[in-house]
Formats: structure tokens, C-alpha cells, sequence
């Protein structure tokens, strides 16, 4: 996290988003996906995880793998999805997190129904 500074927040975003579409772990991954949203509404530079969290090491053999699949899944919306309207990546950064916040709580609601 620290080599990709100001870039970390959209990779952090879709590793812990793909987490959360996960059967069985969806309610932790929806909560982890809360810190950086929460932290991207506060416009902080880059995400900064409890040291708990951030001490724990990831396999890169397996996060490789859902890198790998998650590219080519994004390489094809980008042809399909083009930016609207001219917006400073600030005020991007603001409102993404606020929809990540709201989203993440109606899901966390939805699936401990």
C-alpha cells in the first residue's frame, strides 16, 4: 500500500468489494470496505487500516489470480463505461466513498436479514 500512495484507494475498493460478494463473509468484508470509504469522504491522501488489519500478510499467489480475472472484467467495461462529465478526482473520490458508505450499510442490513 505504501508504493501505490494516492492510487491504493480503487485497488483497495475492488479487493475488499470482491470479498464482499463472497457467500459466507460478506458482512466482514462489507465493514472492511467501510474504512477506506469513510476515509475517502474525509479526503485523506491514502487509506490507513488498523495496524491489526494492516500487519496481516495477503498471498499474493491467490490475490495474482483474482487480479488476473478481475483486469479483464474492468479492461472490458472501460470500452463500455466512458467518464461524463469533467470532475476533479477530489470531489470523484468524496462522493464514490459516500455511495460505498450507504451501499455497504444497506447490504450489511440486507444480508443479516
Amino acid at each position: 500500500m505504501n508504493r501505490l500512495d494516492k492510487q491504493s484507494f480503487g485497488l483497495i475498493m475492488l479487493l475488499l468489494a470482491i470479498v464482499a460478494a463472497a457467500p459466507g463473509i460478506s458482512i466482514l468484508g462489507g465493514l472492511l470496505l467501510l474504512i477506506p470509504a469513510v476515509q475517502m469522504i474525509a479526503r485523506r491522501p491514502a487509506p490507513i487500516f488498523p495496524r491489526w488489519i494492516a500487519d496481516r500478510s495477503l498471498p499474493t499467489k491467490h490475490l495474482g489470480a483474482v487480479v488476473q480475472r478481475a483486469v479483464s472484467v474492468l479492461r472490458y467495461l472501460e470500452t463500455v463505461v466512458r467518464p461524463r462529465w469533467p470532475t476533479s478526482p477530489a470531489v470523484t473520490k468524496r462522493v464514490v466513498g459516500i455511495f460505498v458508505v450507504v451501499e455497504c450499510k444497506a447490504f450489511i442490513v440486507a444480508d443479516s436479514t
